[in-house]
């Protein structure tokens, strides 16, 4: 599924492996907290998955939980899972996250809508990275 969600619904020049998802899922896993990994089932079939982690902003003055993948299976989309697995977080995780947060690939405007659609908004920070 992780390498489904990086050739369709993430940017094209992103590189996924096989190897590199087994890396960061033992390296996620290794600390409860570095965050953790949800599977979403539906009669004991894998529908889709999600990787949540949290870090501490100064900005919004304490712990976001931040969603780093959300994926549903095709077939599965358009459901609920998503918005039940958000409604989820925002009710049953015990956390003290002051907010969510996550990224969506500018050109998929489906995603964009279904996150505006459950409440998130967009921020004026640009996002950038150093690797």
């Amino acid at each position: 599924m992780v390498l489904g969600l990086y050739s369709k619904d993430g940017e094209k020049n992103t590189e996924m492996s096989e190897e590199k998802v087994s890396l960061s899922i033992r390296k996620l896993t290794a600390k409860a907290s570095n965050g953790g990994i949800f599977i979403f089932e539906k009669l004991n079939q894998i529908i889709g998955y999600s990787i949540v982690n949290r870090f501490w902003s100064n900005e919004f003055s304490g712990q976001i939980l931040y969603i780093d993948e959300l994926y549903v299976k095709r077939d599965f989309r358009s459901h609920g899972v998503g918005a039940q697995f958000l409604q989820f977080l925002q009710t049953n995780l015990e956390n003290d996250s002051v907010a969510f947060m996550l990224e969506a690939v500018l050109t998929n405007e489906k995603a964009i809508r279904f996150y505006k659609n459950n409440g998130f908004i967009e921020h004026h920070n640009h996002v950038m990275f150093k690797i």
